[in-house]
């Protein structure tokens, strides 16, 4: 029977992961990687001076995964390169917002305390060769208060800049996140905490740790001892982050993703539950898997 947990301290402004970031050394060599994993990159995009990155998105259905680079040594990017010292990968995540200043109220009432909001936007050159503005505004919670990896939320103003129907087509058939995996040595303490930023905050006993409901992807808090059943055919220590371990992509065909990772001479294996795997070292620095709607999952 599953047992089901609901926390009295949910942000009703978290929606949900909005998008995971991929930290990168190399922008466009790491585009070349997901574009032989089937994916379609968005071209080069430089955030506002003040950041000091530039950035590419694989877009999804209603979230997508930015990978990002150092363009110029800022104050506001010592926390990418705090991370790119150990490696590239997927170390940060961002939750979807419908209010910035709502969230920092809720967030406080939960016993979490955030930096102060920061706003900046973007250039994106349209596929049709026209150029627009994509404006943010974000806000972090303070970094000792999430242990189990990085998060930030992100309230958006101009959401038909980015989800762009050609670059929500993919050679793989991508269609969203479906799920994280989260290392914890303690997951009951760490779901207790990161409900609380999520307004769906449903939570589930799995085999090794804990799921909790992010109103989109899934988050999997899981014991090491978990992940290396798992995942046995990789070297977790080869990620880049020390908590977030895989990203599980959702694909509207397993076999035309395969087809395509074959064709392009990327190693993979069979998951446990008929999935297809990636290493990190062929997937931008964390262990890629992909699933169909069907494919079990680790609730299962």
């Amino acid at each position: 029977m599953v047992n089901r947990e609901f926390s009295p301290k949910s942000n009703p402004h978290g929606l949900g992961i909005d998008h995971l970031l991929f930290l990168s050394r190399d922008i466009d060599q790491s585009a070349v990687i997901f574009e032989k994993l089937g994916f379609t990159t968005t071209p080069p995009s430089l955030h506002s001076a003040h950041l000091g990155t530039i950035q590419r998105t694989l877009m999804f259905q209603q979230d997508y995964i930015e990978i990002i680079a150092i363009n110029e040594t800022t104050p506001h990017n010592q926390v990418h390169r705090d991370h790119l010292e150990r490696g590239e990968g997927w170390n940060i995540s961002a939750i979807t917002s419908d209010s910035i200043d709502g969230t920092r109220t809720a967030l406080r009432e939960a016993g979490i305390e955030t930096q102060e909001p920061l706003s900046f936007s973007r250039p994106v050159t349209l596929p049709n060769g026209g150029v627009t503005e994509a404006a943010f505004r974000v806000v972090r919670p303070l970094r000792e208060r999430l242990p189990n990896g990085f998060m930030f939320f992100c309230e958006h103003f101009t959401r038909d800049a980015l989800w762009v129907d050609t670059w929500m087509r993919h050679e793989n058939t991508a269609r969203g996140i479906a799920s994280v995996v989260i290392s914890s040595d303690d997951p009951e303490q760490s779901a207790a905490l990161y409900g609380c930023l999520f307004a769906a905050t449903g939570k589930t006993k799995v085999p090794g740790g804990i799921s909790i409901e992010s109103g989109k992807a899934r988050l999997d808090f899981l014991t090491p001892a978990r992940i290396a059943t798992l995942y046995s055919d990789y070297r977790l220590d080869q990620v880049g982050s020390l908590t977030n371990k895989v990203v599980r992509i959702d694909v509207g065909d397993l076999s035309a993703a395969r087809a395509v990772i074959e064709r392009n001479a990327i190693p993979s294996n069979t998951g446990q539950s008929g999935s297809m795997i990636v290493a990190p070292d062929h997937a931008g620095g964390t262990i890629l898997e992909f699933v169909t709607r069907d494919t079990p999952d680790l609730t299962g």
